[in-house]
């Protein structure tokens, strides 16, 4: 049910605590005082005098002076708290719905973070010391990008998937047959988006587009120069080359229907530059290599 509210009039909070009551009572929500500690950060912020304070909602059980606590990757030992309308006097626990204002932990955490209560304060820094190198090893990796053979998993949710690909190929011609191959795709899931679809080689242009859209690249007959090859590997985006249209559309098809094998790939062993070429009697054509 809709409660129309306006915190600026006022209007409409009596009808919405009354509601909240009504399904709290009808879904028997209870808490319990007597467990340890449990709720929300609603917000935090670094006090002159106090250090980090943060206004903390008791959501279950009953906050006390000395609890060692844990919130998102902020720890430490509840110091002193205090009455959140009266912000000068000190409180020594705060039971279930209770607002307070608290200092004791080493960082400000963010709103919203779920604090609990722990035994000692040795596990709560590992539990917080464990979250921030999670969110630091989740920041540096790189962000994982669709490929043919993980479209299929990404079927079935909520919303429809849209799969963009980014054509290069030798010819003009080239382009307008693949695309009117891939205009016959038909799926209830997911729609193919060409984002681009240009004459010759992939580019580092090509791999910076895919990489902001989430998108495949498709080659047909065109190779990526070495920029584009090192950057696709950085970045972690599908470079799938074709000399056949049909292979194209095949795994296309294939890739809907979660049936796409793996896709192999060439691993360089080693490089070089051909200098010049000879022939030889009854060994053929060498190359003099650096």
């Amino acid at each position: 049910e809709l409660i129309r509210t306006s915190a600026l009039k006022g209007d409409g909070i009596d009808d919405l605590l009354e509601m909240l009551l009504f399904i709290a009572e009808d879904k028997d929500y209870r808490a319990n005082p007597r467990r340890a500690a449990l709720g929300t950060c609603l917000e935090a912020q670094l006090h002159e005098g106090r250090g980090v304070v943060s206004k903390f909602i008791v959501q279950n059980g009953t906050l006390k002076v000395g609890d060692n606590i844990v919130c998102g990757t902020a720890f430490g030992r509840v110091k002193a708290m205090y009455d959140t309308l009266k912000t000068s006097q000190k409180i020594k626990s705060a039971g279930p719905s209770t607002p307070v204002d608290l200092t004791g932990l080493d960082v400000a955490p963010a709103a919203g973070e779920r604090f609990y209560v722990v035994d000692d304060i040795a596990e709560a820094r590992h539990v917080a010391e464990q979250r921030g190198h999670s969110i630091r090893s989740s920041s540096l990796a790189p962000p994982v990008h669709v490929t043919l053979e993980s479209l299929f998993d990404r079927l079935g949710q909520d919303e429809p998937q849209t799969l963009n690909l980014i054509l290069r190929a030798d010819v003009r011609g080239s382009i307008e047959a693949i695309q009117q191959e891939l205009a016959k795709f038909q799926h209830p899931e997911v729609k193919i988006k060409t984002l681009q679809a240009t004459v010759g080689g992939i580019s580092e242009a090509d791999v910076h587009l895919a990489d902001a859209s989430d998108a495949v690249i498709c080659g047909f007959n065109v190779v990526p120069d070495e920029l584009a090859r090192s950057l696709a590997q950085e970045k972690g985006i599908q470079v799938r080359l074709y000399d056949v249209i049909y292979n194209l559309t095949d795994d296309l098809r294939q890739a809907l229907e979660g049936l796409l094998k793996p896709l192999e790939r060439q691993a360089e062993l080693g490089r070089a530059l051909v200098l010049q070429t000879f022939k030889i009697s009854r060994v053929g054509t060498v190359a003099g290599c650096r």
